[in-house]
């Protein structure tokens, strides 16, 4: 929640039901006036040493990187980057 006690606004907002909602993308309601966040971070290390950090990720995604996206680097040219990115981006079905 924002310092001034408002939600972000969003596009599916335009229907009454979702303006309602207390919902906080990547956290849980704990009580009227708080959340809980959980995010994930993801550490790609290559074997020379040099790594990033990519995140915070929501629990979804985190898990979409490691089931469907670490097969597609690991092993790989660091260095290839607009490689590896074309073979995650093509792996997904409309290229998403």
């Amino acid at each position: 929640m924002s310092r001034s006690g408002r939600r972000l606004v969003k596009p599916i907002n335009i229907y009454p039901e979702y303006r309602a909602r207390n919902d906080f993308e990547g956290g849980t309601q704990v009580d009227a006036t708080h959340f809980r966040l959980e995010q994930h971070f993801v550490r790609i290390e290559t074997d020379e040493g040099p790594f990033g950090i990519a995140g915070p990720l929501p629990d979804m995604v985190a898990a979409f990187v490691a089931k469907r996206l670490r097969p597609i680097i690991v092993g790989q040219d660091p260095i290839a980057h607009e490689k590896l990115w074309d073979q995650m981006h093509r792996i997904m079905m409309h290229g998403r």
